[in-house]
């Protein structure tokens, strides 16, 4: 990339974090709800619903983070994570904001198939499942509209990495992205 390139990207990312505009925030919420698109590694499709609740209400702002993903490996294993998280979030005065998360999860996996054994001559189905450690870090960006009752519809992209304890006696690095909504219920 030209560094004149790099300079116009900057000034733009510069741009989106003006603090023109709204000033008071007490207009940030203190409780919401989402729902959106959870991609582990853009070829595993998912969802993710969660709820979070605001510490406080400033311009650096400290909320908690409940969410719960689910994600298909077709043909190989399904998931569903819960996570609970801690997240910074940098209101500006235009409602756009940017935000890292942490949290703690546990992941649960089982086979996307039958999982047959054969025991004394035949055949038998099987369960399978395993539950890991999953802590998680995130990064994330969104921007808030104002709807006629008053409330925000906030939209936000963000990607995170969380890893799977153990695998194999290890951990496994993994990546997803995240497209979602979120309402303001208070």
């Amino acid at each position: 990339m030209k560094p004149k390139h790099l300079l116009y990207l900057l000034s733009l990312l510069l741009g989106t974090l003006s603090t023109k505009g709204q000033t008071n925030f007490e207009h940030l919420p203190s409780i919401s709800i989402g729902v959106g698109y959870f991609g582990e590694q853009l070829t595993h499709p998912g969802v993710v619903v969660f709820g979070e609740f605001a510490l406080n209400k400033a311009q650096n702002q400290f909320l908690a983070r409940l969410n719960v993903m689910g994600y298909r490996h077709r043909g190989h294993t399904a998931s569903l994570m819960v996570l609970p998280e801690l997240l910074f979030r940098r209101n500006t005065k235009n409602f756009h904001y940017w935000e890292a998360s942490l949290g703690l999860g546990a992941l649960s996996q089982w086979a996307d198939r039958k999982v047959l054994a054969y025991e004394q001559g035949q055949f038998v189905e099987r369960r399978s499942g395993w539950v890991y450690f999953a802590p998680s870090f995130g990064l994330r960006y969104g921007h808030s509209f104002r709807l006629g009752n008053g409330h925000l519809l906030t939209p936000n992209i963000g990607g995170r990495v969380f890893l799977q304890y153990p695998f194999n006696n290890f951990w496994l690095f993994r990546a997803a992205l995240d497209l979602s909504i979120s309402y303001q219920l208070k």
